[in-house]
């Protein structure tokens, strides 16, 4: 089917497309995004084509990108979490993205989109928010949690501030920017710590106890991450750029029996779910400007930044 793009939003998924980055085979055998190649993963519009397998949707209909597919019959998608299938097949990345005025993919790649829930929102939503609520869900948080939200930036870890705070939890954040910490606060950060020691304060704040669960966007900082979460504690990770693993403190994890999480793009129920809080009125997404669609080059640059914070949407 072809959806006209109302708005789409960029992804650092996008910019490791644009520059090679390699990606394990283990996560996307598929190899290198084909050339020439259109980025973007993310995108909301009007359904204006269908072909003769679509049966849900009909032309005029309002959808947003999922952009994650897989092959509908391994135990992962059995499961809801196409993400880890091995024949994972990413809208953007495996294919022609949203950077354009018209965009092809299969009817299982959309969603009906609410008419409350404008094109803009939901374009900055899929990427970043569902990445975020599946790191949420997967830390077990509840009203009462204690969260540590490293390294706040205006990607996933600034989702997860504003999730975690929806889930009734106590947010402790480091930055390393005034500006970062000053948005941290904004968005319901309880308290901004210095990067030097902020374990041993996370400990005094937690009368000794540490908190409950560490989001983890960078792979920086590790052993002050596993010493500042509680015995049986959890790390969710999404992030590797840093690379500086914790083999010196590995008998944390056994010894205080620490829980380690990855997690990826999320599965098509809990970005519903998403959409379901961003319907409801209960999270906003985060959106830092709006350029058109012939600066996306520039868009780029500004969202590789190290001032921005939160989504950057290019509009048709």
């Amino acid at each position: 089917m072809v959806v006209k793009i109302a708005a789409a939003s960029i992804n650092h998924l996008d910019s490791h497309c644009r520059k090679g980055v390699r990606t394990p085979d283990y996560y996307w055998p598929r190899g290198p995004s084909p050339l020439p190649h259109i980025p973007g993963i993310d995108g909301a519009g009007t359904v204006v084509a269908v072909g003769p397998g679509v049966t849900r949707l009909r032309e005029g209909d309002r959808v947003v990108l999922f952009c994650t597919r897989g092959c509908g019959a391994c135990e992962h998608c059995f499961q809801g979490n196409p993400a880890l299938c091995r024949d994972v097949y990413i809208v953007g990345r495996d294919c022609n993205g949203t950077y354009a005025e018209f965009v092809t993919a299969r009817e299982d790649h959309w969603v009906p989109l609410p008419e409350s829930i404008g094109f803009e929102t939901a374009a900055a939503v899929p990427g970043i928010y569902t990445w975020a609520w599946a790191a949420v869900r997967k830390a077990g948080l509840r009203v009462g949690s204690t969260v540590l939200v490293p390294r706040v930036n205006g990607g996933v870890s600034a989702a997860v501030i504003q999730l975690a705070k929806l889930h009734g939890a106590t947010v402790f954040a480091t930055a390393e920017m005034e500006l970062m910490a000053q948005r941290a606060t904004e968005l319901g950060a309880d308290a901004v710590l210095p990067l030097e020691g902020f374990a041993a304060e996370l400990r005094e704040r937690t009368g000794g106890r540490g908190v409950d669960a560490v989001f983890d966007h960078v792979a920086l900082d590790w052993p002050q991450l596993l010493a500042s979460l509680r015995s049986a504690g959890t790390l969710v990770t999404w992030g590797a750029t840093g690379r500086q693993m914790p083999v010196e403190r590995l008998e944390q994890l056994f010894y205080r029996e620490v829980i380690v999480r990855g997690t990826s793009t999320g599965s098509s129920d809990e970005f519903r779910e998403v959409l379901a809080l961003v319907r409801s009125g209960r999270l906003s997404p985060i959106i830092d400007g709006k350029i058109h669609l012939s600066g996306a080059a520039d868009a780029s640059h500004r969202a590789e930044g190290i001032s921005s914070f939160g989504k950057i949407l290019l509009i048709p």
